[in-house]
This record gives C-alpha cells, structure tokens and sequence, in this order.
C-alpha cells in the first residue's frame, strides 16, 4: 500500500548500527525470560523523537466530480459514452480535451478545435469555395 505520511520517526544510522549489533536471538525473543523484551530496549535506544513538518496538501492531480441524471435521455447518453472512454482508458484526456475546446469556443476562438480536428479546416474552406 503507498503511504504518504512521514513515518513518525526518523532513526540515524547510529541508532541502526546499535540495532544490528545485537544479537540474533535478542531479536527473536530466546533470551525473553532473563533479559527485557526487545521492544523495552529498542525505546531505551530511540533518539529524541524527531517530529516532521506538517504535511502540506501539496498533490498535483486534483479530482474533479459532477452528477449526471440518468433518467434524462441525454445524460443516459452521455454516461454510457464515458463508460466506454473509461474502458478504453480515454476518459480523462477526453475531458480534458472538452473543456479546453468549450472555453476556446466560448472566447470566440478556433484554435483548439483546429488542432484537435485538423479536418475541420479543410471542411470549412470547402464551404467556403461554394
């Protein structure tokens, strides 16, 4: 599993070389009836904690979500086409690319909507040659 949380804390290599120096059956529990657990001897070894920095909210991909209403014919429509971009893994670049090519329609530009459909240029000279 990916944590991302700092471990609570931090041992220096001195702490791991007094770890290692102990002896194979301390650290399986043999000498458990004439010596403390090896758990009350690792924290006589500990270092002072050493507490991290608050971990800022710092991730780069931010999720989005919306609601479709499937009793609608269009979003029962458009539901099962995000279906099949999920399946094919082309869901999020789709998105993407819609949004992009809404707000540069909406500024009154074609920019986008010529390098995603580089065919639409042709389409329109031709129109415009009738």
């Amino acid at each position: 599993m990916n944590n991302l949380t700092a471990p609570p804390k931090e041992y220096s290599l001195a702490w791991l070389e007094k770890l290692a120096a102990l002896p194979q059956d301390e650290l399986f529990g043999a000498c458990a009836d004439f010596e403390p657990p090896l758990l009350e001897k690792l924290a006589l070894m500990t270092e002072p904690e050493i507490i991290p920095p608050p971990v800022k909210d710092t991730r780069l991909r931010k999720p989005y979500k919306f609601w479709l209403n499937v009793l609608r014919d269009d979003h029962l429509e458009l539901s099962q086409t995000m279906d099949s971009l999920k399946r094919q893994r082309r869901f999020a670049k789709t998105i993407r690319d819609g949004v992009r090519l809404v707000v540069d329609l909406r500024k009154g530009e074609i920019g986008v909507l010529l390098e995603l459909f580089p065919f639409v240029r042709d389409v329109m000279a031709q129109e415009i040659m009738h």
